[in-house]
């Protein structure tokens, strides 16, 4: 709705700065940004090589970008300009990573089930109504889970079962 309001320009510049900040973010935690999805991203760790603690990297990453829109709304709003809001879906799972396109244009990227299945965490933020949420099977492989709360377990597209997430704490 943001675009909506703004020029092409403006929209562009702002999610220029925004993915740069989030891209350095992401490294810092030795993922890999995969791809911008309009204005979303879709981020990996343990991809293409294995890292035993990857769920905790993306968590870590996760809170950094969190608090790093705490900061870049303050700057809009001394600017005068509206807040910009973010979800991010952090979910563990078996991925299919490799080039995909063909001969005329490729990339390299991650598919599967447990793609969708972040990108609908993703969406369940604004129903929830928190910034961040992980999955079950995130939060199996952290070493400290009371940070976290369960949320109600909710109905998401091509799933049988409402799926279980759990949210921070403090938002």
């Amino acid at each position: 709705s943001m675009s909506e309001n703004m020029p092409p320009k403006e929209v562009l510049e702002f999610l220029d700065e925004y993915f740069g900040h989030m891209g350095q973010i992401i490294r810092a935690h030795e993922g890999m940004l995969n791809k911008f999805l309009g204005d979303g991203l879709l981020a990996v760790w343990g991809v293409p090589e294995n890292q035993a603690d990857h769920a905790e990297r993306a968590l870590k990453a996760a809170l950094d970008m969190r608090r790093k829109m705490v900061e870049i709304n303050a700057d809009r709003e001394r600017a005068g300009s509206p807040a910009f809001r973010i979800g991010i879906g952090v979910h563990t799972g078996v991925v299919a990573a490799g080039m995909l396109g063909g001969a005329e244009q490729s990339e390299y990227t991650v598919i599967g089930d447990a793609v969708n299945l972040a990108s609908r965490i993703e969406g369940l933020t604004k129903t929830v109504g928190t910034a961040l949420l992980i999955s079950e099977a995130t939060h199996t492989r952290l070493p400290v889970s009371e940070r976290w709360r369960a949320t109600e377990p909710l109905a998401v597209k091509g799933k049988a079962e409402p799926l279980r997430t759990f949210a921070p704490q403090t938002g």
